[in-house]
C-alpha cells in the first residue's frame, strides 16, 4: 500500500461510517413514523387524511437521507444536512400536536423520540446535538404556547420530558464523541507504532544482509587456506594437523551455511529473494542426496532409503532452492534420530502436484509446537539436548515452498518420529509440461 491510499484510508473509513448511520439512524425514525401512521389509521376518528401531509413529508425526508447517503462523497455536506431534516422532522411532529384534538402535552413522545434517536444514531457529535435539541425544545415550547391551551401540570410534566431528553442526548454526544476522539488517538498512535515497526524491520534486515555478507567473504577466504593446506599447497602436514584442519573445515562449513541462511532469511523479509522456475529430475536429486546422507550417516544406527514413485520423477521448481529444502529436511532428521530409519519418498499428490516426504523414528515434536517450528529462531527440542544450528532452517524453507508454488508440512508426535511433506507443482508428460514462471 502506498502512502497516499494510507493517509486516505482514515477519512475513506469515516465517510463510510457517516454514510451507513444515516442511513440506519433515518431508518430507525422512519420506523417511528411508520409505527404513528398504523396508530392513527387504525384510531384516529378522522382518519389519515387530515395528517397525511405530515407523514408524506417525514417519509420523503427518509428518502432523501437514504439517496443521498449513497453517494460517499456527499457525506460530510450530509451531517448538516441531517440536522435540518432532524429539526423539521419536530417541526412537523409539533404542527400536527398543534392541530390535534388531544392536548398537546400527550404527544410529547414523537419529539422525545426524535431527540434521542439523533444523538443514538447520527455521527454529528455534541455541538450539532446540542443545536439540534436546543431547536426541537424551543420549538415544542413555542408551539405549547401558539395553541392558547393552559398550561397545566400534565403540560409542565411534558415540557420537562422534552428538556430531560435533549439534556441527555447531549450527553450521550458527548460521551460519544470523547470516545471516538479516543480511539482516534488510539488508532493515530498504532499506525505510527506500525510504521516505526516497518521501519525497523527494513533496518533490521538490511544490517542482517549487510554484516552476513561482510562475514561470508572473509570465510569463504578461510576455507580456501584451509583447502590449499590439505593440498599440500605449503608442504606436508602431519595427520594431526590434517585432523585438526579437517575439524576447522566442519565447522567454518557450517558458519557459513548459517551465514547463507541469514542472508535467505534477510531476502525474504524484504521480498528480495527470487527462484527460478525448472524442469527437476527428481531421480537425480535423490541420487545426489544419497552421497550426502551417507557422509551424515556415517557411525549413525540409521538407515537411508530414497524412492521415487512412478510418474513422479519430473517437477517443476527451481533446482537449487528444492535441494535446499531437501538437504535441510534430511539434515534435521540425521540431527534427532539416533537409531531407526530415515525416509525420502516423492509420491503423487492432488491437485498435478508431487509430495515430497521424509520421514524419520527420532524424537518427534508435540502437536502443539507444530506451527512454532516455522517461525525463525525457534526450536522446541529439549534443551537439553545440544543441538548445533539457529532455528531458521524450517522457516526459509517453508517460505521456499510457497514462493516455488508448494506447501510444506509437518506431521508427527512426541517419541513416534516426524514426517515433513513438501508439495511441488508435477510435470505430467513433456508435451502438456505447465509453462515455466519466475516467481517473486
Amino acid at each position: 500500500m502506498d502512502t497516499d491510499s494510507a493517509e486516505e484510508s482514515p477519512a475513506v473509513a469515516r465517510r463510510s461510517l457517516i454514510a451507513d448511520r444515516l442511513r440506519a439512524g433515518s431508518l430507525v425514525l422512519a420506523g417511528g413514523v411508520a409505527a404513528n401512521i398504523l396508530v392513527d389509521w387504525r384510531s384516529r376518528p378522522g382518519g389519515l387524511a387530515p395528517v397525511a401531509w405530515m407523514y408524506a413529508v417525514s417519509l420523503t425526508l427518509v428518502v432523501l437521507v437514504q439517496l443521498a447517503t449513497r453517494e460517499r462523497r456527499l457525506v460530510p455536506s450530509m451531517v448538516p444536512f441531517a440536522a435540518i431534516v432532524i429539526t423539521l422532522w419536530n417541526a412537523v411532529f409539533c404542527t400536527y400536536a398543534a392541530f390535534a384534538p388531544v392536548p398537546i402535552a400527550a404527544l410529547a413522545a414523537p419529539s422525545i423520540l426524535v431527540v434521542m434517536s439523533a444523538a443514538l444514531f447520527l455521527p454529528w457529535g455534541v455541538r450539532t446535538q446540542t443545536c439540534v435539541a436546543t431547536v426541537c425544545v424551543l420549538t415544542y415550547a413555542a408551539v405549547a404556547a401558539l395553541t392558547g391551551r393552559p398550561l397545566d401540570l400534565a403540560g409542565a410534566y411534558a415540557m420537562l420530558s422534552v428538556g430531560a431528553a435533549a439534556v441527555v442526548s447531549c450527553v450521550g454526544a458527548y460521551l460519544v464523541e470523547q470516545r471516538g476522539r479516543l480511539i482516534d488517538e488510539q488508532t493515530a498512535s498504532l499506525r505510527e507504532m506500525n510504521r516505526v515497526m516497518r521501519e525497523a524491520g527494513v533496518k533490521k534486515d538490511e544490517f542482517l544482509a549487510s554484516v552476513s555478507h561482510e562475514l561470508r567473504t572473509p570465510l569463504n577466504v578461510v576455507l580456501g587456506y584451509i583447502d590449499l593446506l590439505l593440498d599440500h599447497s605449503f608442504g606436508p602436514l602431519e595427520p594431526a594437523q590434517r585432523d585438526v584442519l579437517h575439524r576447522i573445515t566442519k565447522n567454518a562449513s557450517n558458519l557459513s551455511h548459517l551465514i547463507n541462511d541469514l542472508i535467505d532469511l534477510s531476502r525474504i523479509e524484504a521480498g528480495r529473494l527470487k527462484v527460478e522456475i525448472g524442469r527437476v529430475d527428481l531421480n537425480t536429486l535423490f541420487t545426489d542426496l544419497r552421497g550426502v546422507m551417507e557422509v551424515l550417516l556415517n557411525g549413525h544406527d540409521v538407515t537411508f532409503t530414497a524412492t521415487v514413485a512412478p510418474g513422479c520423477a519430473w517437477v517443476q521448481a527451481d533446482p537449487d532452492r528444492l535441494k535446499q529444502i531437501v538437504s535441510n529436511l534430511l539434515v534435521n532428521a540425521v540431527k534427532f534420530t539416533e537409531h531407526g530409519t530415515i525416509t525420502l519418498h516423492a509420491a503423487a499428490a492432488p491437485n498435478t502436484m508431487v509430495a515430497i516426504s521424509v520421514a524419520d523414528t527420532g524424537i518427534g515434536i508435540p502437536p502443539a509446537a507444530h506451527r512454532a517450528i516455522f517461525e525463525p529462531f525457534r526450536q522446541v527440542h529439549d534443551r537439553s539436548r545440544r543441538v548445533p544450528g539457529a532455528g531458521i532452517g524450517l522457516s526459509i524453507s517453508s517460505r521456499l515452498a510457497h514462493l516455488m508454488g508448494g506447501s510444506l508440512e509437518v506431521a508427527s508426535e512426541a517419541g513416534e518420529g516426524s514426517r515433513f511433506t513438501l508439495t511441488v507443482p508435477a510435470i505430467v508428460a513433456e508435451n502438456g509440461a505447465p509453462p515455466l514462471r519466475q516467481v517473486s
